[in-house]
């Protein structure tokens, strides 16, 4: 088996006496096949960027691979070619144990298919060591490379994930990679030899929009479309979120990339026509979404395409680390992309704790929980009492799996977790967080702040005039800064359609009259009807001298006229709930017309309008 090793001298060299640690500086479109002749075994290697060429290096190599990735999505991209054919000496195994074909799996392993290049999930891995494939030839003539290697810390939410470390530690030759490397704290993988690459120019720009509201500056640049020659893709980790955004902008011409499950088609509700199964050309739109499970690890190819990552503090689901997450979603472009924008806002915090801090206390904690519950183990079980289930629960993060007869000892991998998490959160304590962050990945950053008025939330049972006033200070808002505010009147479009009449009560009347009625609704409704009808009345009076100029009409007449006139031009009853027409009659000439002359003609009134 080759071993790999680089082809080209390193900058700097450290060597200790845990490990050896190799820095290359190279030019932003160099890839890893003029670094190394094959990935070097027992290794971590830091490849700088995405789309440099890691996997395609693996996939290369002369020698029996196992390539790990995070997701069966990007596994897809790796191993099938566009007419959905599995490629040459390439095998994927994944699937549920009952179902899954480990003797077609452990032929293939056997036969002599030379550079086989089996593909599998963390989850999936332990199959191919169920298989029925010799173990001793399995740890020690095939490589195993755990690629986009943070992923297993920072996917905390996949329990499973961790599994697989069980089975890479018993493999001789086995190295881990990515763009957005984490400091792992196991031992054996901190005496892996470190590879570590560097730029000498920038990889890229990246605009910083900083908001107080993310998703209303989102929907300001939706509506933009002529901002963008080409596509859009959009990498929100909300369902929920996209749907509204979608929804908002009122977006026919898009797509959503998500994990195909009920609950998210429940809340994509009418939108999931727009759902589609794997982000490839022919399934492209103006306007692509994605949820975090296409964040990372598939390559994208869409000349002059804007990549945009939405970050907000106040939702969990949108804290995505920066210097991983938020870093991998840009980086898909294997095109030159027109614009890269992150849009976030920041706690305004200038805190950060370095990394070492949080790691030490991190253990600490960890430390202490498990002896007091092991403590608690050994009481109960000594004598004979339960043991009590909230701290079993409470220990569960830091150790691995827990049974309330057994002690329990770290996982350094279940911690890792924790202290990424801590790190990655405070990147959005400050906007100048936020800009390190980007810049230490390679990224040429301008920033700007950009001013969206908030939101109002409007509870369904909230009382009518607090709705209406919530709306007018937004509304009063926007109109007071509408210069400021892109697509101005598109930012309507986030109030409540239900209420969308209040915005006619305040183009209308204006917000100092409905703040003086003290925003009752049923007030205001009929000096809106008042307003109104006075505008009609002009076209009233226009339409009828036309029709009856220096003509004696009937009482019946005139009132008929007049009531068609009022239905044409929606002159309304100012009171009461349901709207209709005002009720028209002869006499109402008198407060249209300034020269009305009411006489009798064969002993019966007419009415005669000679002026207006």
């Amino acid at each position: 088996m080759i071993h790999g090793k680089y082809i080209v001298e390193p900058d700097e060299t450290i060597v200790t006496d845990l490990n050896s640690q190799y820095t290359f500086t190279i030019a932003p479109d160099v890839r890893l096949d003029k670094i190394f002749d094959a990935i070097p075994s027992n290794s971590i290697i830091n490849k700088g960027r995405c789309g440099i060429g890691g996997t395609y290096l693996e996939i290369k190599a002369d020698r029996n691979s196992i390539i790990v990735i995070p997701t069966n999505a990007v596994i897809d991209s790796k191993c099938f070619d566009s007419t959905g054919n599995l490629l040459e000496n390439h095998y994927v195994v994944r699937g549920k144990v009952e179902d899954f074909n480990f003797a077609e799996l452990r032929e293939f392993m056997s036969d002599d298919t030379s550079f086989k290049k089996i593909f599998c999930t963390p989850e999936s891995l332990g199959k191919i060591a169920k298989s029925g494939y010799p173990l001793e030839l399995l740890h020690n003539q095939w490589f195993i490379l755990f690629d986009e290697s943070h992923s297993t810390i920072t996917d905390a939410y996949r329990k499973n994930m961790l599994l697989a470390f069980e089975y890479f530690f018993q493999f001789k030759y086995k190295s881990m990679i990515s763009a957005t490397p984490y400091r792992f704290s196991d031992a054996r993988i901190q005496a892996f030899d470190s590879y570590t690459i560097r730029f000498n120019d920038f990889i890229g720009s990246i605009e910083i929009k900083s908001t107080p509201y993310v998703i209303a500056l989102l929907h300001t640049i939706l509506t933009s479309p002529d901002h963008f020659p080409s596509r859009v893709h959009i990498f929100l980790n909300s369902v929920k979120g996209i749907a509204n955004a979608i929804r908002m902008a009122n977006l026919k011409d898009c797509a959503i990339f998500c994990k195909d499950d009920t609950k998210n088609m429940n809340e994509l509700d009418e939108l999931r026509g727009y759902f589609k199964a794997k982000p490839e050309q022919d399934s492209f739109s103006k306007y692509n979404f994605y949820t975090t499970k296409y964040f990372e690890g598939w390559d994208l190819e869409d000349k002059n395409a804007t990549l945009i990552v939405i970050s907000d503090v106040n939702q969990l689901t949108l804290r995505s680390g920066i210097s991983n997450k938020c870093v991998q979603a840009l980086g898909r472009n294997r095109s030159k992309s027109h614009r890269l924008i992150h849009i976030t806002n920041d706690r305004a915090v200038k805190v950060f704790t370095h990394f070492e801090d949080i790691e030490e206390s991190t253990f600490r904690t960890a430390e202490d929980v498990i002896n007091h519950y092991n403590a608690h183990i050994h009481n109960s079980t000594n004598n004979d009492f339960p043991a009590d289930e909230d701290i079993e629960r409470s220990v569960e993060k830091y150790c691995d799996k827990v049974t309330s007869t057994k002690e329990v000892t770290l996982s350094h991998f279940k911690v890792d977790r924790i202290i990424n998490g801590n790190y990655c959160n405070q990147e959005y304590n400050h906007l100048d967080y936020i800009r390190q962050a980007w810049e230490k990945s390679h990224y040429k950053v301008t920033i700007s702040k950009n001013y969206v008025p908030k939101i109002p939330e409007i509870p369904l049972r909230m009382k009518e005039s607090h709705k209406v006033k919530l709306m007018v200070e937004y509304l009063d808002e926007l109109h007071n800064n509408s210069e400021n505010v892109e697509n101005y009147s598109s930012m309507q479009d986030f109030l409540p359609r239900d209420l969308g009449y209040i915005i006619e009560y305040y183009n209308e009347l204006g917000s100092d009259v409905m703040k003086r009625y003290n925003f009752n609704i049923n007030q205001m409704r009929d000096l809106f009807r008042k307003s109104r009808n006075n505008e009609a009345m002009q076209y009233v009076a226009e339409e009828y001298f036309k029709t009856h100029r220096n003509a004696n009409v009937s009482t019946s007449r005139a009132s008929d006229t007049l009531q068609n006139l009022y239905v044409k031009f929606g002159v309304m009853k100012t009171k009461g709930a349901i709207e209709t027409p005002k009720k028209a009659s002869a006499s109402q000439l008198q407060t249209i017309f300034k020269e009305v002359k009411r006489t009798k003609v064969d002993k019966k009134y007419v009415w005669r309008i000679e002026e207006k």
